[in-house]
C-alpha cells in the first residue's frame, strides 16, 4: 500500500485528483476521488482493489476509489454526460462506486443507524455463513440456526470498536438476532454467552466453534473458509471483495444490494439467500434505504446523476 499511497499523494499536489468526484458531494470531513485515467498523472497510480481512506501532508482526509478498470480513457472527458459511453461495465461501475459512497457513510456518519437502515444485510450475512458451512460439512438444522446466529453476533461486532460490550448492547443485538432469524431468545442468549471478543474474522471462526461444539469444525479455519466463500461471489476482483465482506460491512451491504440490484448476479449465492431470506418486503426496503444514501450524496439531481447513482 506505501507506493500506492505515495503515487496518491503524490497526484493531490502535482495532479488534478482533488476534482475528480463523480458528482459525490465533497463537503463533508472525508473527500471523495476517483482514479478515471483522465489525468497524466493518474497512469502512475497502480491500480488498487478497495476505497482507500488517508490523509494528506496538510491534514485533508481523502477516501480514494479506483474507477479505470470501468472506464475508457479516451471516452471520458470528465462530464457526466460522458459516463454512459465511457463505462466498459456499467454493472462494475455501479458497484464500485456505491461501495465508495457506502464507506464514506461507514466512515462520516452514525454507524448504527447504516446498520438499522440496511439490516436486511445483516440477516444475510448469518444465513450465508451458515449455508456454506451446513452444506460443506453436512450439518443439521440444529447446527445450522447456531452458526447463523454466532454469526449475527459477529456481524454485528464489527459496527463497534470496542473490546467489551455492555449489557445494555449485548440485549440489542440479541433482540435483533432473534428478529433477523426467527429463533428463540433463550438459544439466543445461551449462545451470545459463549462468544469471544471480536477481533476480525478469526472471531467468527472461534465463535463457531465455541457455540456449535461440533467435531466436524475441528478442522474449521481461515484457509478454508476463505476457500468456501470464494464461489458465492463473482466479478471483477470477486474473490478479493467478498474476502474483505467478511470484515467490512460496508462492503457486504454493497455486494447485498448489487446481488438485489442487478441481473448479473441472480445466480450467485448471494442472491439466492437474499430471495430465500426476503419476508414481507424487507429486500424492497433495503434497496429503497440503500437508493436514499445513494441520492444523498450526489451533488446534482439530473437524469445521468441519478443514473450514475443507481436510482433510474
Amino acid at each position: 500500500m506505501s507506493k500506492i499511497r505515495e503515487a496518491l499523494e503524490e497526484s493531490v499536489i502535482t495532479g488534478n485528483l482533488l476534482s475528480s468526484s463523480l458528482d459525490l458531494r465533497t463537503d463533508g470531513l472525508i473527500r471523495p476521488v476517483f482514479i478515471t485515467a483522465l489525468e497524466d498523472s493518474d497512469d502512475k497510480i497502480p491500480l488498487f482493489s478497495h476505497p482507500y481512506y488517508f490523509k494528506t501532508h496538510d491534514g485533508t482526509e481523502i477516501l480514494a476509489t479506483d474507477m479505470r478498470l470501468y472506464l475508457k480513457k479516451k471516452v471520458f472527458d470528465g462530464t457526466l454526460t460522458s459516463l454512459p459511453k465511457a463505462m466498459t461495465s456499467e454493472v462494475e461501475y455501479q458497484f464500485t462506486r456505491s461501495r465508495a459512497i457506502l464507506n464514506l457513510e461507514w466512515l462520516e456518519g452514525d454507524v448504527d443507524v447504516l446498520k438499522l437502515n440496511l439490516s436486511f444485510a445483516t440477516s444475510l450475512f448469518g444465513r450465508w455463513i451458515a449455508d456454506i458451512l451446513s452444506k460443506a460439512y453436512s450439518l443439521d438444522g440444529r447446527d445450522q440456526i447456531i452458526i447463523a446466529i454466532a454469526s449475527t453476533y459477529y456481524y454485528q461486532a464489527l459496527f463497534t470498536d470496542d473490546e467489551q460490550y455492555d449489557e445494555d448492547t449485548i440485549h440489542k443485538w440479541s433482540i435483533h438476532t432473534a428478529k433477523v432469524t426467527n429463533t428463540d431468545p433463550k438459544l439466543i442468549k445461551s449462545i451470545f454467552s459463549k462468544m469471544p471478543k471480536i477481533l476480525g474474522v478469526y472471531s467468527l471462526i472461534e465463535a463457531i466453534k465455541l457455540s456449535t461444539d461440533n467435531i466436524r469444525l475441528k478442522d474449521l479455519n481461515i484457509v478454508v473458509l476463505l476457500t468456501l466463500i470464494k464461489n458465492t461471489w463473482y466479478g471483477v476482483n470477486s474473490k478479493d471483495i467478498i474476502t474483505v465482506a467478511l470484515e467490512h460491512p460496508p462492503t457486504w451491504m454493497s455486494v447485498v444490494h448489487a446481488a438485489m440490484q442487478e441481473k448479473t448476479f441472480r445466480s450467485s449465492m448471494v442472491y439466492k439467500i437474499a430471495e430465500r431470506v426476503n419476508k414481507r418486503g424487507s429486500a424492497n426496503e433495503y434497496l429503497n434505504q440503500f437508493h436514499k444514501i445513494l441520492y444523498e450524496y450526489s451533488i446534482t439531481k439530473t437524469h445521468v446523476a441519478l443514473a450514475s447513482a443507481g436510482l433510474l
